[in-house]
Parts: C-alpha cells; structure tokens; sequence
C-alpha cells in the first residue's frame, strides 16, 4: 500500500465527502472515487480554503482543502488565516519537495512550514509513507479540540508515492471522536462555577456577551435557558451572531464599532453592555472592533470570562474570574446552580422595557431609510426586502466590509444557531462566494444566499463558474455601488478625500450569464422582491446586481458624521 493510499483511506474513516483545490497532490487525486469523496476543483486556491472554511461552518467537521507546493500553497495562505482567527477546523492537504531536493531551487520550492506557521494551528511535513497516517490523525486531534482551527500537512511525493510498512499498514484506523467539533468538550471547576453564580445573582445590571465560541459549541439552548433564568440581557460579538434569536425579548444586537453608528442596531447593544455592572464574556476573544476599543464594556465592570482557551481569558480585560471550560458544559453549570439559589419568585427582569424601547427607537429612526423609494437602491431597503425571505432554514454567507455589517444590524434570525456565516475574523474581502459554494454543499436542502460587494465579488467571480459545473444552488446578491465602499468613505471620513477606489460600472448579472449561471440586474426598490422571489427558486446558481447609493455608508460609528453631512 502506498502513503497515497493509506491517506485516502483514512479520510474516507473521518468521513470527509470533499476535496476543495486544485488536484494536488496528484497521487491523492489519483486514489479517488468520486462516489466516496469528491473533488471540488476551484479557480484559486484562496477560493478552496474559504470553501473549506464554510463546509466546516456548517457541518462543525473539518473541511479538507488541497494544494500543489509553492505558489498553491502560497494561495491557501489568505483562506488558513481566515480561518485561524475565526477558530475554523480546516485541514490543508498540500504537496511539498522531497528531502533530497531541499535547497537546490528545485521548482516552486518553498519553506512552506515556516511560511505557513503564523497563520495555522500546526504545521508540519510528512517525509515517510508510514509517517502518513500519524500525522493525519494527529492533525484532526488538533484542528478539533481546545480552540479549533487550521492544520496543513506537507506531504513529499516520496511519502504519498512509495509504499508503508506491512505493521504500518493493518493500522489504518481513524478516530471518529475527533471527526467534529467540539471533540473533546472541558467542563469547568466547580468552584469557580459557584463563584461566577454568586457575582451574576448579586449584580444590579448583568449582561452577557456571546462570541464566537457559543456557536462552535453549539451552546445556544444554554445560553439562552441562563439568560431567561436570570432576565439578562445578551449581547454578541459579530462571529457569535445566532447565539440568541435576534427577535428574542432579552436579545440586544451584535456590539461593537461595526454596528454601532445611528443607523445600526449595535448601539442598543453597546448602551446596554457600557451600563452593565457585571459582563459575562463566553466564547469570545475580546477583539478591538467587537469592544469598541476596548472600551464597551467599561474596564470598572466586573468580569466574568469563560473560554476553552486560557489564554483569551485576562487578554484584553483585567478579570474578576476566568473559567477555562466548554461553553456549552459552563453554561449548563452555572443555569444548575443558578436555580438552585434562586429564590421561587425568580430574578426580576428590570431592563426589558428598557431594551425593547432601545430597539423601537432604532426601528423608527430607520423606517425612513428602510422604506426609501429612492435610486440608486437605498442598502436598508434591500435589508428589509430580503429578510422577508429568511425562514427558519436560510443560511446567510457574507463578504467583508459593507455586505457584512447591513447583515450583522438589519437581518433578524428568528432561531439560534450558526445562521450567519462571514469572514469577520481576520474581516477581508473576497470569500463570501467560495463560503456559500461550502456551505451549500455542506447543507444542500438549506437555501443559502450570498451578500457580497462589487469589490468583494471582484476576488472570486471566476468561481461563478465552478458553481455552474457543480451545480451549486446558491442566490448571490451583489452590493454594486461601483466602488470600495468601506475604503472611499474611510477616506473621505479620516483624510478628508478619496484618493483611488472607484470603479467602472460593471453587470455582474450579465457576467453570470457569461459563466453559465442565471443572472439579474436591479436599479429600482420595486424590482428587489420579484429578482428575490425569481433568484430563490431557480434551483441554479443566481446572481442579482444591485446598484446602490454610493453616498450610504454603514452602520458604522466612525461614519456618522459623514451622514450628518449629507443630511445637511
């Protein structure tokens, strides 16, 4: 048996159903039976790391991607990265220059285990065929307990074309257990559950603060049963959006600068978490946007921080207490011991009026805006007619930038659970296409509906394509405003001009037709339903090209005066 063949057989134990890349390395793609795994060949690597990013979103499995050695590899890098800061399991399966070879410029040579490392969770190189199935199993041990993330194995050509060992041979075995994630789920100490307990049940203003980490644990019912219990308010960061129904009575938004300006619900959820005496964190690394700064919420709260990894805990906030535990064992925990203390008459909800006036004051001030008749198409318009489309089922993949953050404020995801998808880790531009081809796959029977930007859409347009010949039913929704959008109002805001981010105006619903999907373009708020209603039920891939304003900047704090401006 060769380390090819061992390779394939034990991703096909792990139960992986795709191979996102470039059909390298060559002897793994020689092994392949399109009934067990298929191979999804894309037009960029960058396109196959994001793609293996979204399946993983979705399935909470590691999604696989590949590359050949050099300028391959090179690609993966922006989709690892993406990855590694969003916590994704994604495992790289890429081909490396064999020992001999090393430091002769043999082609496409590259150190790729040095070059790789920073934006990874482990990194190494198989030399041997009977190193081949070691290493696979040790890299899905990694990328699915503690923080997941990304692994990349450079396998030689030597070690996937020669054969292993007889002894090495009758051990193929995988480890189911460590096929998903959470693999191995850290309950927390007992006494520090009971300390956390006392501090929330004391508090005057409570809150919590949901990241990432509730729905890699897929820890909403928890989350939600301790914040009914206690009538506490829950906020979340951008990657925890779906960790509370956004219509539930205790849910105030995703917080932070991105959605916090006077067009975006986000300031409801800063003005609760800036007030709040005590602040639960769970699941979340604290990050600059999300905190406002690190400001929201205020360094005088008392902080409550549980984290599977010890060191977010204390990162960014001096804390009270930290808990290194699963989020969705902790949570069960403290909703225990916090009934158990409770006295019959429960905790009092002192802050729900407050918060439903909070989100209707929102609601009026946008109303203008959300029912603007105006063209170019006013972007919350388009929000509003899109979110009567979102049932229970819809999952919503975006860019970056703009087409995040309408989504992130205006969509309300009436069940909790990973319903948003978007590359607001590391917050780059470019993968909401390749994330919607992975989720799609991942959930074939759930729609998916992609919002990207013109320029977003600009990096993987081309897999349009691959989206045909797949036969990928996703509906992608462009935000044209022939622009950077987020960049030329950064500019304006900050340098008072702009200096190179404009476009020539380009139909990327024509450019659909031409790469075999179906494809729209919109200019006026009364086609945005009918080219909705057309697009979902074309079980094709579908493009809609919106022309919106270029003079609405997001919900973004820092944008407010440019608003005001324009007002005047």
């Amino acid at each position: 048996m060769k380390g090819a063949t061992a390779l394939y057989q034990l991703l096909k134990g792990y139960g992986v159903k795709y191979l996102f890349g470039m059909d390298s390395p060559e002897s793994l793609y020689k092994e392949l039976n399109r009934d067990d795994i298929r191979p999804i060949t894309v037009h960029d690597e960058r396109s196959a790391a994001h793609m293996a990013d979204g399946y993983a979103r979705v399935t909470y499995r590691p999604g696989i991607c590949t590359a050949i050695h050099g300028p391959g590899v090179t690609n993966l890098i922006t989709g690892l990265a993406e990855a590694y800061v969003s916590c994704i399991p994604v495992i790289g399966l890429v081909s490396a220059v064999d020992l001999e070879l090393v430091g002769k410029h043999a082609i496409q040579e590259l150190d790729q285990v040095s070059l790789l490392k920073p934006v990874t969770k482990w990194v190494t190189r198989v030399e041997t065929p009977d190193q081949v199935p070691e290493m696979l199993r040790k890299a899905f041990r990694i990328a699915t307990t503690g923080k997941p993330g990304p692994v990349v194995l450079n396998l030689t050509y030597n070690a996937l074309k020669t054969e292993i060992r007889k002894e090495t041979s009758v051990n193929l075995k995988a480890e189911p257990e460590f096929g998903s994630v959470p693999a191995i789920r850290i309950a927390a100490e007992p006494n520090r559950i009971s300390k956390a307990a006392n501090l929330l049940l004391k508090a005057q203003k409570p809150c919590i603060v949901a990241g990432g980490g509730v729905i890699q644990s897929q820890a909403w019912k928890e989350l939600i049963e301790l914040a009914e219990t206690l009538a506490v308010p829950v906020a979340t960061t951008m990657l925890g959006k779906g960790a509370i129904p956004d219509t539930h009575y205790l849910a105030v938004g995703v917080m932070g600068t991105y959605t916090s300006g006077t067009t975006g619900r986000g300031q409801v959820a800063n003005k609760i978490v800036a007030e709040s005496d005590v602040v639960l964190f769970i699941g979340t690394q604290t990050d600059q946007v999300d905190t406002t700064n690190w400001t929201i919420p205020s360094h005088d709260s008392t902080i409550i921080h549980i984290d599977i990894d010890p060191e977010e805990i204390g990162r960014n906030y001096s804390t009270t207490l930290g808990i290194v535990a699963d989020a969705k064992l902790a949570l069960a925990q403290l909703v225990t011991i916090i009934k158990e203390r409770l006295p019959k008459q429960g905790k009092k909800a002192t802050r729900t009026k407050k918060i439903a006036q909070l989100v209707q004051d929102w609601r009026d001030f946008i109303a203008s805006e959300s029912d603007s008749t105006t063209t170019p198409i006013n972007p919350q318009r388009l929000m509003k007619e899109l979110q009567t489309f979102i049932d229970p089922k819809t999952i919503v993949v975006t860019d970056a930038s703009y087409s995040s953050l309408w989504v992130l404020s205006h969509i309300e995801f009436a069940n909790p659970g990973r319903r948003f998808i978007g590359p607001r880790g590391l917050g780059i531009i470019g993968p909401g296409l390749p994330l919607a081809l992975g989720a799609k796959l991942a959930a074939p029977k759930k729609p998916v509906i992609c919002i990207t930007g013109d320029g977003g859409f600009g990096y993987s347009y081309s897999d349009l394509e691959t989206a045909a010949r797949y036969e990928i039913p996703v509906t992608i929704i462009v935000l044209n405003n022939r622009m950077l959008g987020f960049q030329k109002h950064y500019e304006q805001t900050f340098y008072d001009k702009a200096i190179e981010c404009d476009f020539l105006d380009i139909n990327f619903g024509q450019l659909a037709e031409t790469l075999k999907c179906s494809g729209q373009r919109i200019e006026t708020p009364d086609e945005i339903t009918p080219a909705l209603r057309k697009a979902i039920k074309t079980n094709s891939p579908s493009v809609i090209d919106v022309v919106i304003d270029p003079d609405v900047p997001g919900p973004i704090a820092y944008f407010d005066s440019m608003r005001e401006g324009k007002m005047k």
